[in-house]
């Protein structure tokens, strides 16, 4: 039944996917692509939903069919992109900790994200964790804490909707490196599929993955 999965409840930890985008760059849903034989959306939420208490759709209710054991939620805000969809997971939760992915990272890897919020819930000054690649920052492959409520209010209400700029407004924690190494080895967790040329590739390190036994 849809919901029972969701993220109602007194989870500490909430895995929110973000499914509510245009696509325009893939030029069809992604959400509905089917990636390893499901659609990418069920692939997200079931990598995601071994790491976490509970997980939550953000996106149109359509979208319910591909994953009936999670609900499904509109955003809160209309046009806001990943910051509304970040704002209506914390204001529809009373998570502790959301863990927050975009519906396109087929290869999430879920040592990672438990490592990422373990270093949330050691660290309780920090109001989000985040990887970065020499200094590129995944804002969409992130923990951010019930904290940080009030800056994501205060950046829906200015034109600049960013979630790095939200960034810029929080006490931000960088994962360690070598953290991330051991449990992301090929660095793929937050490797995302933006274009056709990005699905080729990612259909190709899936079959990479099937066939050593990783997939």
């Amino acid at each position: 039944m849809a919901g029972d999965s969701c993220a109602s409840s007194n989870a500490n930890n909430v895995g929110v996917v973000l499914a509510g985008g245009r696509s325009s760059r893939m030029g069809e849903n992604k959400a509905t692509m089917v990636f390893a034989g499901e659609p990418l959306l069920r692939r997200v939420v079931g990598g995601l939903s071994t790491a976490v208490e509970n997980t939550l759709v953000i996106g149109p209710e359509p979208l319910q069919p591909l994953v009936p054991d999670v609900r499904v939620v509109p955003d809160l805000v209309l046009g806001a992109g990943p910051l509304g969809g970040l704002y209506t997971a914390l204001k529809i939760t009373t998570a502790v900790r959301v863990f927050l992915v975009a519906c396109d990272m087929p290869f999430i890897q879920p040592s990672l994200v438990r490592a990422m919020l373990v270093a949330s819930a050691n660290n309780e000054e920090a109001q989000a964790v985040i990887l970065s690649d020499q200094g590129r920052v995944q804002p969409l492959h992130a923990v951010y804490t019930r904290a940080c409520l009030p800056a994501v209010e205060r950046a829906l209400s200015f034109d600049d909707h960013s979630l790095r700029s939200l960034l810029s407004q929080l006490f931000v924690l960088t994962m360690d490196a070598e953290i991330v190494r051991r449990e992301d080895l090929r660095g793929i967790s937050a490797f995302n599929v933006n274009t056709p040329e990005d699905w080729r590739s990612a259909l190709r390190l899936a079959a990479e993955l099937a066939s050593s036994g990783d997939g």
